[in-house]
């Protein structure tokens, strides 16, 4: 069942305790090459890689689909996906690998919010600026990071709505940095699904499968603005299709897609 969408869908349904100030300035680092970045995400990371994919497994009945796109990835890609659950980066983490380099661009607010900073940053979290000159440093620092063959994770619909059943309208950053860098965008899609038998038969929520699509290739001689709106619109296609491919197999009922 499609839940309503509210008027602006842009507005935050999840308000979590965030008392810390991360200061955002001309020189933070963005893709984490400092010293304790990085011995932190190589402690940090493992555990990260052990826990999650047995724990979505469980809890969400998480299903991944389409790896073998990725492993047969040459060189950095922008993916997106739609955002409908709170803890939906792990699963974009686990499907990304622990052996590829990625990152992710994240609210500001979510790098200041207790024990959750500490894991958003190890996951390649980098913060989106709200002042001018900052978000272009945090925009060439994307933009590197993708040249030198890295993958870097944007969330499209800009704000997570918990079960949404559909996709909201999507922002240009994604494609902006896919035609600036010259690297293929690759959309994903979290799709729900019912299952029957233990131990997720009786669960009220459904089930969530991360599908992978097809890579769509910017076309670098077509003019900027016009092709950031293809690649948007085509990635969108491939997505509606995979949710309404999904539908048709087993479609949900009155508990299955609603909003949190």
């Amino acid at each position: 069942m499609r839940s309503e969408q509210p008027p602006d869908e842009k507005e935050h349904v999840i308000h979590l305790w965030a008392p810390f100030h991360l200061k955002v300035g001309p020189t933070y680092d963005y893709l984490g090459e400092g010293f304790w970045t990085r011995l932190g995400g190589r402690l940090l990371k493992p555990l990260v890689y052990l826990i999650f994919p047995a724990y979505n497994r469980l809890l969400f009945g998480l299903r991944i689909e389409g790896e073998e796109i990725l492993r047969g990835l040459v060189g950095g890609a922008v993916t997106v996906c739609n955002h409908v659950h709170m803890i939906d980066c792990t699963m974009v983490a686990q499907a990304l690998g622990y052996r590829r380099r990625f990152y992710m661009a994240t609210l500001q607010s979510n790098l200041e919010i207790p024990v959750i900073r500490h894991l958003v940053r190890q996951l390649g979290g980098i913060p989106i600026p709200q002042n001018p000159a900052d978000f272009f440093r945090f925009y060439q620092a994307g933009k590197q990071a993708l040249q030198r063959g890295d993958l870097l994770h944007v969330y499209p619909e800009g704000v997570l709505r918990p079960y949404y059943d559909g996709l909201r309208t999507f922002e240009n950053g994604a494609f902006s940095f896919a035609y600036d860098a010259e690297v293929p965008v690759i959309p994903m899609v979290l799709l729900y699904r019912r299952e029957t038998g233990f131990p997720h038969g009786r669960k009220k929520r459904p089930c969530l499968t991360l599908k992978i699509l097809e890579p769509v290739y910017p076309r670098t001689d077509a003019p900027r603005r016009a092709e950031v709106v293809r690649l948007k619109q085509e990635c969108r296609r491939k997505m509606e299709e995979a949710m309404n491919g999904e539908r048709g197999k087993a479609p949900l009922d009155a508990q299955g897609g609603g909003q949190a």
